[in-house]
């Protein structure tokens, strides 16, 4: 049986694509470092340049022209901003801060990378943070005051901290996912690269419009690794995904799918071994691998 990355990279052999012109774009760098491994073994009697294989988040990091900074530089950032925004109301210290303020990052990160409304959601936010306190009493104490003064400042700290961080272009992930999503068709307009998109999955509304995007301006083919008994089993998960892509994306409205195998519901040879503990797994697993011919 052959790999998935083994079939794609066939697959394009056949299409007669140059290979050393295309941009392949995968999951993680642990899956690009495969990939070479299957070109090499396929490409292993021809001389040619090898193409640009990038991982997902290094391609939004090119695609943003941000800096990914981590989650300490995010951190200290951030209370700058804190404390210049709304300067003459009451601020904590950093300790104080800190608690609280870790989980609005990651609050941030997420309404970036899934391209969310944020007007909306923090005026929604500070909406309900409001009723919710209305029916206490009829005048609100001080402390109320300040709690619902914060939810309301949530929008301002958001757009201070984003402003910040582009004009240092700088950004944590979430907003250099944005940032991407915002610019890819800027980027279209400069790049004739075909782009090869391989083995995805669960995509953020970030990507997904990244991947539409280079999709529409047919400089790209998605190879999808799914399988025909999940993809035609509506009630199982794992293809909730993949089916949501090709149901309601435009592309596929008038483009093919690629691809839907049947590996699942093909006769499998598997051999059970009984093994306690994990050193013992450990070592049953030495003893297999080493009985595996060097190809």
């Amino acid at each position: 049986m052959k790999s998935f990355l083994k079939e794609v990279v066939l697959e394009l052999q056949k299409t007669k694509e140059n290979i050393s012109d295309l941009l392949f774009l995968v999951p993680s760098k642990r899956a690009g470092l495969f990939l070479k491994k299957e070109l090499l073994e396929i490409y292993r009697d021809t001389t040619l340049f090898a193409p640009i294989i990038l991982s997902i988040e290094e391609f939004i990091v090119q695609l943003s022209g941000l800096q990914q900074i981590d989650n300490v530089q995010t951190l200290f950032e951030f209370y700058e901003t804190y404390l210049n925004t709304h300067p003459d109301v009451e601020k904590e210290n950093f300790e104080i801060f800190s608690n609280w303020a870790q989980t609005l990052v990651y609050d941030f990160n997420e309404i970036d990378r899934y391209c969310i409304d944020h007007k909306s959601f923090f005026t929604y936010l500070s909406g309900i943070q409001d009723l919710n306190h209305w029916y206490l009493q009829e005048e609100k104490t001080e402390l109320v005051k300040k709690y619902i003064k914060f939810w309301e400042s949530l929008i301002d700290y958001y757009n201070n901290f984003k402003n910040k961080l582009l004009e240092k272009k700088i950004g944590y992930q979430g907003l250099l996912y944005r940032k991407a999503s915002e610019d890819i068709h800027a980027y279209i307009k400069t790049e004739n690269r075909k782009h090869i998109l391989v083995g995805f999955n669960a995509l953020y509304n970030a990507e997904q419009i990244i991947f539409q995007a280079l999709l529409e301006a047919d400089i790209a083919k998605v190879y999808w690794d799914a399988d025909q008994f999940f993809i035609e089993n509506t009630y199982h998960e794992a293809s909730l995904f993949l089916r949501t892509y090709k149901n309601q994306w435009e592309y596929y409205k008038k483009k093919p799918f690629q691809w839907i195998n049947s590996n699942f519901s093909s006769e499998k040879d598997i051999t059970l071994i009984g093994v306690p503990k994990n050193i013992g797994q450990a070592k049953s697993v030495g003893q297999l691998l080493s009985k595996i011919p060097e190809s």
